[in-house]
């Protein structure tokens, strides 16, 4: 029973610390679902770290093409010393992404640790203070584990 307690405290714990922001919102066209990649980026001469998203708008026979776009967030850079990609929150670093140099297949890049993308498809309404018309956008949000 007493493992049972703890458990749950700690599940308790561990939900409580998660935290989700949204980063990222894009307007895009299209009948189809666009497809949305989400990855980091760093300047590591500069200590510098951002987020790249591809909105991918196109169907298989579409010419639509896709949207690439770079989105800066806040407390968020790239560490030398840990080779990693930290954000700094509330007085707290907590390390997103580790750079791994290529392995079996020799692929190097960012891998998530600490840190997770997530998106959703949304429909809302605009005022531009003229009119008002409905968007489809898609939304990143980072939430941290």
């Amino acid at each position: 029973m007493k493992l049972i307690a703890l458990l749950f405290a700690l599940t308790l714990t561990t939900a409580a610390q998660a935290e989700s922001f949204d980063i990222f919102e894009a307007q895009y066209t299209g009948g189809s679902t666009p497809t949305v990649t989400v990855e980091y980026a760093a300047n590591k001469q500069l200590g510098r770290a951002w987020v790249e998203i591809v909105v991918d708008n196109a169907a298989p026979d579409s010419s639509l093409g896709y949207d690439e776009y770079r989105t800066k967030v806040e407390g968020l850079r790239f560490d030398a010393a840990t080779n990693s990609i930290v954000l700094e929150r509330d007085g707290q670093l907590i390390e997103c992404a580790k750079w791994k140099r290529g392995g079996f297949f020799g692929i190097s890049g960012f891998k998530p640790t600490g840190c997770k993308f997530s998106h959703r498809l949304i429909k809302k309404t605009v005022d531009d203070g003229f009119n008002t018309y409905k968007i489809k956008a898609a939304v990143v949000t980072l939430t941290i584990l």
